[in-house]
């Protein structure tokens, strides 16, 4: 995914069907299930709500629609494509030729302030390039904070993996830091087996056991922990009040699970993990044993610019760490403290800030699914959808 690439990673699947494309061809009409219809040339003031918001999902806006329909999109274009003026926008709110072309380059800060906070001079600049301010790129990073705690999620299959449980695994694994301010990812490990780790966070040890997305160490507890994690938990999520409020949404059910998508944490007393927003789409939190505390704040307007990333993991399109402690010492401000202990879980809003601490000795499981595999999800969608 290109650094620019993230300016158009808005709420795309919240429609899932129908001809999904930035740059649609001239003189065509769309039919698209549970938006409405709409052609091309068409005046943005004539299109009804939904399909104006399933255009601005696809990154346009009103004006750029209606200057631009017929056209390729900025966001479409490598640098010496655009006309000079589009390019100055860009320069203006930091973006060079070579960061925009670039597959690796992190965004720059105008990308991460509302609109009230940018200088004139990039008000003028985002303008230029079709922005207004109720339609600034700003309103569609991240998504409505809206933490979801779940409580009396029994799940029975997945309730005997506690400590005792993982004990008797006989495998070797890669334990993290669990008393670091500030990233984890990559820091120093230690490889201790099982059960020996067991015994040492039962002892008070800090290590901490955190096999996130594609850790090597996942296959070797891939038939005792992965798969059952997949088999258990999703069918509960399918099910759960987070289906009922759009949360997880229809076009997960087109998503290939697979060893990126489970997650285990296990640590002792006051192990924790520190402030940090995740890039997944979907991320569910569930405890087995023991007790979480989880801090969330919005990572919105309200809290534009009073953090930074100190580390961002994959260029930023996997994790941000802040190197904040927001665990110690009274919440900052607009913070929401949530704590879940065995058949409990809390969903974690895409882009969220968050911190977790463990109060007592911990085992929990998690389940996310990342943005690739959505747009992935959303192309079969379409593709059964093109073929009815």
């Amino acid at each position: 995914m290109t650094s620019k690439a993230l300016w158009t990673i808005l709420s795309v699947a919240s429609c899932c069907c129908g001809v999904l494309s930035s740059s649609l061809p001239s003189s065509v009409c769309y039919s698209l299930e549970n938006v409405g219809s709409y052609c091309e040339g068409e005046e943005w003031a004539n299109m009804s709500l939904p399909v104006q918001q399933y255009l601005r999902d696809q990154g346009w806006t009103s004006v750029m629609w209606d200057n631009h329909s017929n056209d390729d999109p900025y966001w479409d274009l490598d640098w010496d494509e655009m006309p000079l003026e589009w390019q100055n926008a860009l320069l203006t709110l930091g973006w060079t030729d070579e960061t925009w072309d670039s597959e690796s380059a992190m965004q720059p800060l105008s990308h991460y302030t509302p609109w009230k906070k940018l200088f004139n001079e990039e008000k003028e600049a985002a303008k230029i390039l079709g922005f207004v301010e109720d339609e600034w790129l700003w309103g569609n990073w991240g998504e409505e904070f809206n933490p979801v705690v779940l409580r009396n999620l029994s799940i029975p299959e997945l309730q005997v993996m506690d400590l005792d449980y993982l004990s008797r695994l006989d495998v070797m694994v890669e334990l993290r830091d669990g008393d670091t301010v500030g990233d984890d990812e990559f820091g120093v490990r230690e490889k201790m087996h099982m059960s020996d780790y067991i015994q040492a966070l039962r002892s008070g040890s800090k290590l901490y056991l955190k096999y996130e997305d594609h850790d090597a160490f996942k296959q070797h507890i891939r038939r005792e922990v992965g798969e059952k994690v997949l088999q258990h938990l999703v069918p509960v999520i399918q099910k759960s009040v987070l289906r009922e409020q759009g949360i997880y949404k229809k076009v997960f059910d087109h998503v290939s699970f697979n060893d990126r998508n489970w997650l285990i944490w296990v640590g002792g007393a006051n192990t924790t993990t520190s402030m940090h927003w995740d890039a997944d789409v979907f991320n569910l939190l569930w405890v087995v044993q023991g007790r979480k505390r989880v801090v969330l704040i919005p990572n919105d307007e309200r809290t534009a610019g009073d953090y930074e990333c100190q580390v961002e993991v994959e260029d930023g399109e996997h994790s941000c760490w802040t190197n904040i402690d927001i665990l110690s010492g009274p919440l900052p401000p607009h913070a929401v403290e949530i704590e879940i202990g065995p058949g409990e879980g809390v969903y974690l809003p895409h882009l969220s800030w968050h911190a977790v601490q463990n109060l007592e000795s911990t085992v929990a499981y998690g389940f996310r699914i990342d943005v690739d595999q959505e747009e992935e999800a959303i192309r079969i969608v379409n593709q059964i959808d093109t073929q009815v």
